[in-house]
């Protein structure tokens, strides 16, 4: 079995994570820098991870081709910067009619388990010792929702 993290984002501007980080600011956030949203999927399957990651980057429910760049990364594998990224995702979500559909409409049989949600990357000109925290405390005032989300820290700064 193999695992790997797909992160899927937008080529042009993200009017989402532009509006968040203005919002932001006008909370009194002002040393943000900048603010980025990615989907997350992170699938465990059988086989070649370099042929099932170029063929699940080509299902367009997932990823489309004019306006979304992937990265993928195995999930033992650090970010090559230190910001810290938050990962929100639905409580409940098993990812049930998704993966169905790509494993028995799209073909991609080999796929055992699949997980989803929204990777927030978070910029702050601050501390090092302040940053983490205060990322954590941006996820906790404005970018989930803790009654039908989680939240957790994937890369600390």
């Amino acid at each position: 079995m193999h695992e790997t993290e797909m992160y899927v984002s937008l080529v042009i501007s993200d009017n989402t994570a532009l509006t968040a980080a203005n919002v932001l600011r006008k909370m009194g956030y002002h040393n943000l820098l900048n603010l980025k949203r990615e989907a997350y999927y992170k699938f465990t399957f059988e086989g070649d991870s370099k042929s099932f990651s170029q063929k699940i980057a080509k299902i367009d429910i997932l990823v489309n081709a004019n306006k979304n760049r992937v990265f993928f990364k195995s999930p033992d594998d650090k970010f090559a910067d230190a910001r810290p990224r938050i990962l929100v995702r639905e409580k409940d979500d098993n990812c049930n009619e998704l993966l169905f559909t790509i494993k028995n409409r799209l073909g991609l049989k080999n796929i055992r388990k699949m997980e989803r949600g929204i990777v927030w990357t978070i910029a702050i000109d601050d501390k090092p010792e302040n940053v983490t925290p205060k990322a954590w405390e941006i996820a906790r005032r404005l970018l989930y929702n803790k009654h039908y989300q989680t939240a957790e820290i994937i890369n600390k700064a």
